[in-house]
């Protein structure tokens, strides 16, 4: 079995972990300390050491094999990481671990990124990282202050500017004395061993940080720190990034829709922002023509309407809810009864105005929205909702 000089707590009992010493050692042998019966029938394996993560402080566990099996899962629990395995292993048993290499590093990117950016951000402006989570899609991070686009833009300028001085990074687990003469950063308060994540020399240190997870050895391994946006969350700014291969995909993604965008405006990169308005102009100007030109029409239509008693009942089209509304009012000012206007919202309902100027249209909402699975309400004299009906099925409603 190949010997590491693990780093083991004073302050109580831990697996030790290989990704302490070296986060790129993936294949390992260790001895099987026990093995029980676990949930779901899985069974519980402890190691005499392991080079799996089990998870924590926002990144998800480790996957990989641990004696021919595919790990159903990790965990920890004071300190001891529990394998989780499909079929038990011998207590003594001497097993081979492997770590998925792709997934870990991946990981490993974003974590590590994240923590330089957090670094700048706090070396810069005096903020706090306050959350962390790690997704297949993206990662966010929470800090305790507001930025400009340019803060962010200046920030992540300096953040890259660290990984290509790739700096190394390292992991120590400092003692009471050690750790109370440490400037370093924390989300939370800390029970027991305190694993410190140091990025840079001794004589130039980017960061000391609290956290459990393991990173890359130097900076330049995480290879590009790309702030996607950003947003106000809880008084602070949640930010959301990608780093290394995952930064490069969506960046290349970003770029074909962009050109294909191009393609479609006839347009070149650099001209894509304004051709975009411009059509997104040309096309408001063309719905308001349509609404002024729908206004016109409405008041035409209602001037043809019948007067009468008996409920009414219209379908027709419109651009927006205004027009819909003004149209209504024009038939309930030609008739004494229930005027309904159904105009479709999508293949499977219809959204729907009730008025009348006499009585409540609050019963007929009522029996229309328990016959034809609807939702709305209003006054007396309006009230608006919608059906998931047919047209037949509306008709038939209203000519009970």
């Amino acid at each position: 079995m190949q010997a590491f000089d693990l780093p083991i707590s004073e302050q109580y009992p831990m697996t030790p972990r290989i990704y302490d010493v070296n986060s790129h050692i993936i294949t390992f042998e260790a001895t099987v300390l026990s093995c029980s019966p676990a949930q779901n029938g899985s069974f519980d394996v402890v190691l005499d050491r392991t080079a799996f993560f089990p998870g924590g402080g926002g990144q998800e566990a480790d996957q990989g094999t641990l004696g021919g099996q595919t790990l159903l899962g990790l965990s920890e629990d004071e300190g001891i990481v529990h394998h989780y395995t499909p079929v038990p292993l011998e207590a003594g048993e001497v097993v081979t671990g492997r770590v998925d290499w792709e997934h870990r590093f991946s990981d490993m990117q974003q974590h590590s990124g994240e923590h330089v950016l957090c670094a700048v951000l706090h070396n810069r402006y005096g903020v706090d990282n306050t959350g962390f989570h790690m997704g297949h899609n993206e990662v966010t991070m929470d800090v305790n202050g507001i930025f400009s686009a340019e803060q962010l833009a200046e920030a992540e300028q300096e953040a890259n500017a660290a990984v290509y001085r790739n700096l190394p990074i390292s992991v120590s687990y400092p003692n009471e004395d050690e750790l109370s003469g440490l400037s370093y950063r924390s989300k939370i308060e800390i029970e027991g061993a305190t694993r410190i994540v140091r990025i840079g020399d001794e004589d130039d240190i980017l960061d000391r940080c609290a956290c459990c997870a393991p990173h890359v050895l130097k900076t330049g391994e995480i290879g590009l720190i790309k702030i996607l946006f950003s947003e106000h969350y809880k008084g602070g700014t949640r930010i959301h990034i990608l780093c290394g291969l995952r930064a490069l995909n969506a960046v290349n993604l970003y770029q074909t829709q962009v050109r294909q965008i191009d393609q479609l405006l006839s347009a070149l990169p650099e001209e894509t922002f304004d051709a975009v308005r411009k059509l997104k102009d040309t096309d408001s100007e063309k719905k308001e023509g349509l609404v002024r030109m729908q206004r016109r029409m409405i008041s035409l239509m209602a001037g043809q309407t019948p007067s009468g008693s008996d409920p009414y009942v219209v379908f027709e089209s419109f651009e927006d809810p205004t027009s819909a509304r003004e149209f209504v009012n024009l038939l309930t000012a030609r008739r004494d009864g229930i005027v309904a206007l159904f105009y479709p919202r999508d293949e499977a309902s219809f959204a729907y105005i009730l008025a009348t100027r006499e009585g409540s249209v609050k019963p007929w909402v009522k029996d229309l929205n328990q016959t034809l699975q609807g939702r709305g309400g209003g006054s007396d004299a309006m009230a608006q909702g919608t059906v998931r009906a047919a047209r037949s099925e509306i008709e038939a409603f209203f000519n009970r």
